[in-house]
């Protein structure tokens, strides 16, 4: 039986360099990375207090809207009676900080 016949050895491809990256990563890459100012949104206006009356005529969701704006957590409340009281828990603690608060200002 005659050998195989030899196959000649493939001829090697030198290595390719990788595909040129798009001009704009290119120059992102030479240059550092400049920091950027996030624009801060104006403070709020603090929200304006509310009476006993006013809370006893606010629908729920009106109730919910106005713990949000004074970011008090209802997320445990179910009942109307837990929102209102919470309500007025708020209204109460920013009046009493705001009376503790205007002496200072004064001075």
């Amino acid at each position: 039986c005659p050998p195989p016949p030899k196959h000649p050895p493939p001829q090697q491809q030198p290595p390719q360099p990788p595909p040129p990256q798009p001009p704009q990563q290119q120059q992102q890459e030479h240059r550092p990375r400049q920091q950027q100012s996030v624009p801060q949104p104006p403070p709020r206006p603090p929200p304006r207090p509310l009476t006993a009356g006013e809370i006893a005529a606010m629908s729920i969701k009106e109730i919910k809207s106005a713990l949000v704006e004074r970011r008090v957590d209802h997320v445990g409340c179910v009942e109307k009676h837990e929102l209102v009281a919470l309500l007025h828990q708020s209204v109460s603690a920013a009046g009493s900080s705001a009376a503790t608060a205007a002496p200072a200002e004064a001075a």
